[in-house]
């Protein structure tokens, strides 16, 4: 069924975005004013986690999506958006 398919595609990218940035969040915490440096790569994994987070959709929005689509499959019916 494609609209379960994308769901779940829905589903891991969000996932994935929110571990990337939860990763990345403390491994700066680890690394302290160094993890923060222009040139530490600790740096470029939080930047590029955060992008991560933005391109795939926002997290607002893609938990606002699967809450309304755990909702309609909980009550049985199917919102348009």
């Amino acid at each position: 069924r494609e609209p379960d398919t994308i769901m779940q595609t829905l589903m891991a990218k969000y996932q994935a975005a929110r571990m990337c940035m939860q990763v990345a969040h403390d491994a700066v915490q680890l690394h302290g004013a160094h993890g923060i440096g222009p040139q530490s790569p600790v740096a470029r994994w939080f930047r590029d986690a955060k992008l991560m987070e933005l391109i795939e959709g926002s997290q607002q929005v893609l938990s606002t999506v699967i809450g309304r689509h755990a909702l309609s499959k909980s009550a049985g019916t199917h919102f348009a958006r």
